[in-house]
């Protein structure tokens, strides 16, 4: 399906598609979701996506919070 990253008329992040579908409060949300991924295209020299079952057996005991922009769906 295409679509687009997009900021709609009250400044929100989303997708453009056949619907807008917004992700984040302001833009600062959406570049925040976007830059570990680029970082990691960018400098790593493997990247391992880990999915359904074995996303349970992560630890992430050592890891601290990160603050983050308001998403849409925070309250």
């Amino acid at each position: 399906m295409a679509h687009s990253f997009m900021v709609g008329p009250d400044g929100a992040f989303g997708i453009g598609a056949r619907r807008w579908t917004p992700l984040h409060a302001g833009i600062d949300g959406g570049a925040e979701s976007l830059a570990p991924a680029a970082h990691a295209r960018r400098w790593a020299t493997t990247v391992t996506r880990v999915t359904r079952k074995a996303v349970d057996a992560l630890e992430f005991g050592d890891f601290g919070p990160v603050l983050e922009a308001q998403g849409v769906t925070d309250f």
